[in-house]
């Protein structure tokens, strides 16, 4: 393995697991209903619970959620990442 693809592992099974980050974006749709204007989405994504970190970093990510109030909350891609990791997600959400 060279030393990019190396670098790559590490980054995606060491560091990345570890840093869970939170980014507030801003989309504009002309055609929106006036009704919807303003409203707030939060996300999480990609938790894969049952492996190394991530119990913790869905604990952070649902107390983000809290502070920041948004109307809606939308849980998309791989929750759980190991069949281990099933029975946690109720608990956690």
């Amino acid at each position: 393995m060279g030393a990019l693809g190396l670098a790559g592992a590490i980054y995606s099974k060491v560091w990345e697991p570890s840093h869970p980050t939170l980014e507030h974006v801003t989309l504009r749709f002309p055609t929106l209903p006036p009704a919807l204007d303003g409203l707030r989405i939060g996300q999480i994504t990609d938790t894969h619970l049952g492996l190394r970190y991530t119990a913790e970093n869905l604990r952070w990510a649902v107390g983000e959620m809290q502070r920041a109030q948004p109307d809606l909350i939308a849980v998309t891609g791989d929750l759980a990442g190991l069949k281990a990791g099933v029975p946690l997600i109720t608990p956690l959400l």
